[in-house]
Formats: structure tokens, sequence, C-alpha cells
């Protein structure tokens, strides 16, 4: 599983025995070619449709890729003018 998503292991089982391995995901990544259609508001979108409508779909700049990149100042504690 993509282990960026993964929780805490105690939640699942808190003392697994030596030898057991245990993940715990919320929920897993499935690449978008392996489903055969997403169903939307009563239609079903084949991985090409649902692409075209992701990537036309207005996002906040704060949500980008690109966002973590960008340093921003924080103000100083007086308040006045950058720190």
């Amino acid at each position: 599983p993509d282990l960026r998503h993964l929780q805490p292991v105690e939640e699942v089982w808190a003392d697994p025995p030596a030898g057991v391995e245990v993940w715990n995901a919320y929920f897993e990544c499935t690449p978008l070619d392996l489903f055969s259609g997403v169903i939307v508001e009563g239609r079903v979108l084949g991985a090409r449709e649902v692409t075209e409508a992701l990537t036309a779909m207005p996002v906040a700049a704060a949500l980008s890729p690109t966002a973590h990149r960008r340093q921003v100042k924080a103000p100083s504690p007086s308040g006045r003018g950058r720190g």
C-alpha cells in the first residue's frame, strides 16, 4: 500500500504475534485504469472522462501540488512587518 496513508497499527490489532505484519489503511489508492467506470450523478464516466473532469476542476492555490514549495514569511510577533 501507499505508506503515506497508513494509520496506527494498534487500531487493528494491539498485540500481533511475532512474524505478523499489520497494515492499517483507511483507504487504498487504486489506479484509475483498473476501474471500468466511475459513477457520478446518475451516469458512468470512463477513465479519460474522469481525468478530463478533474483536470478542468478549479483548485484553490493553497491546495495546489506546488503550494508546499512556496515560502511565506510569517508576521513578526509584534504584528508589525515581517519576521
